[in-house]
């Protein structure tokens, strides 16, 4: 086992067998050569707490190296963890920032937390016109929580152009458990 590829699949099989020792030493050791996705696997470990102490702090250092590096998956976590104040004092505006860069490269997730923060006016100025748009990039993958979300809002600001927009999504995509999901919560 002399390549990456092989390196970081045993440390995920060790890790999913519960081998906790054997996936954070490879990883560790592949992290501090600034391997992206090894950064975000040692953050997962302590932010969970999987065979180390769980530590917020140290999850935050990790997802955070792993995200300078475009780990998108990290840049998410790492927004996660400014939003609530996890190992960090909590600050919207940096979550915003985290929760931008994975938004950019299509992390779902991202997207809905992004147009919440628009939606509420958190971190930024409140935007609705912003807050659709998230809500759209991820409706536009299939989330369904973003579908309500962006249903929601525009019932809430009457924005019916881009609600016509979301219909249309819908009907294109012939997916319904969003307004049946929506029927129940009116």
């Amino acid at each position: 086992m002399n390549n990456l590829e092989d390196i970081l699949e045993k440390a995920k099989s060790a890790f999913g067998a519960k081998d906790y020792q054997t996936a954070f030493e490879i990883w560790k050791s592949l992290a501090e050569q600034r391997n992206a996705e090894a950064q975000f696997n040692l953050g997962r470990m302590y932010s969970y707490g999987r065979g180390v102490k769980q530590n917020h702090k140290k999850a935050v250092k990790w997802y955070q190296l792993a995200g300078e590096q475009g780990n998108a998956e990290a840049q998410f976590n790492c927004g996660l963890m400014h939003h609530n104040g996890l190992g960090v004092k909590q600050d919207h505006k940096e979550a915003v920032k985290w929760y931008q860069l994975a938004g950019e490269q299509g992390n779902a997730e991202a997207q809905i937390n992004l147009g919440r923060m628009y939606a509420n006016g958190r971190g930024v100025s409140q935007d609705y016109k912003e807050a659709v748009k998230w809500y759209q990039l991820a409706g536009e993958q299939g989330s369904a929580e973003a579908q309500i979300n962006l249903d929601l809002l525009l019932k809430e600001t009457e924005n019916t152009e881009a609600q016509n927009n979301l219909d249309l999504l819908l009907e294109k995509k012939g997916d319904s458990a969003p307004q049946s999901i929506l029927g129940l919560l009116l």
